[in-house]
């Protein structure tokens, strides 16, 4: 008789039970009313799988690309590259191979490998005097060398002994040397092959031009020329007359904004100078015009129209 009782008790529930009960159910109604009404108030986002197609096509395309190039320098390198492929590779042109520029040869379409030779052969002495001189450069084919040999023009002053002297009787005579024309020429916005072609510069000059003009951002003057290291004063005097300078394609310093690693990096403004107008800027709030700049730096008239020519002035961020 005592066990009916017991079990009666298990399914029996106290008020605070059959709150707790009621809560739950509750809740569980709740849940399962908004499950149902959610799809129809929240959309969810639909996938264009061509989207990701495209995607990954465009990596496979990058990925065979890049394996084809590889493909292609190694063929470069062993001399196995056959005419058609060594036409797509190379990009020649006009251009005189005596100490041309590592970024030159790369530009014309030559792997590190055979730069490295021919300027293994620059530094023990050797000399391009005939554009077959580049033939003998082991590490070039002979389908790259005639794809590059129309291109190649020796301006270094050697000729070949045919192209020399020539003979009159006993006596050999040498042959006038022509003069290359030269051309008007923009030196804001020339590459080096065009300085080298149309001023006839040598190409390692050609290189420190472009080097120094990224330095200073611009020539304003055509005289900052001869701040170029290595280029000698009868040589400027020859293109003198043949320069042009864009002003306008100068690139100026954003002086209330550049960081201090920028300012200093300009090799009219040295570390003091770099300085006094980062101080200077953040005591002022920023410049407003040219002339607190010039106060900040209390240096000559001439040394601050230089410097000058690069700065910038635009409304300050705040600090």
């Amino acid at each position: 008789m005592k066990l009916p009782g017991q079990i009666k008790k298990l399914f029996v529930l106290s008020k605070s039970e059959q709150r707790g009960v009621a809560i739950l159910l509750l809740l569980l109604l709740i849940i399962i009313i908004v499950n149902l009404l959610l799809p129809h108030f929240v959309r969810h986002k639909r996938y264009k799988y061509e989207d990701f197609e495209e995607e990954i096509n465009r990596f496979v395309a990058a990925e065979k690309k890049l394996e084809d190039s590889i493909k292609m320098e190694l063929m470069q390198n062993s001399g196995t590259i056959d005419y058609e492929l060594a036409k797509r590779k190379l990009k020649p042109f006009t251009f005189d191979p005596n100490r041309l520029p590592e970024e030159l040869w790369l530009k014309m379409g030559l792997t590190r490998k055979q730069i490295r030779t021919i300027k293994n052969y620059e530094a023990k002495g050797g000399k391009f005097r005939t554009k077959e001189d580049l033939k003998k450069i082991y590490a070039i084919s002979a389908v790259e060398y005639s794809i590059l040999e129309p291109y190649i023009k020796i301006k270094s002053g050697f000729v070949s002994e045919n192209e020399k002297h020539f003979k009159t009787g006993t006596k050999n005579r040498s042959l006038s040397k022509i003069q290359p024309q030269l051309k008007k020429t923009e030196i804001n916005g020339s590459d080096s092959v065009k300085l080298i072609n149309d001023l006839n510069l040598p190409p390692w000059i050609a290189a420190r031009i472009i080097k120094y003009r990224k330095l200073l951002g611009g020539f304003y003057d055509k005289n900052q020329l001869k701040e170029v290291y290595g280029l000698k004063e009868d040589t400027y005097k020859k293109i003198e007359k043949y320069i042009i300078v864009d002003t306008a394609k100068i690139v100026k310093i954003d002086i209330n904004n550049a960081t201090f690693k920028t300012i200093i990096r300009h090799p009219y403004i040295d570390y003091q100078a770099a300085k006094k107008i980062v101080e200077g800027r953040k005591r002022r709030y920023g410049y407003k015009n040219l002339e607190e700049v010039k106060n900040d730096l209390k240096v000559s008239k001439n040394i601050f129209n230089k410097i000058a020519h690069y700065l910038y002035i635009r409304p300050q961020k705040s600090y």
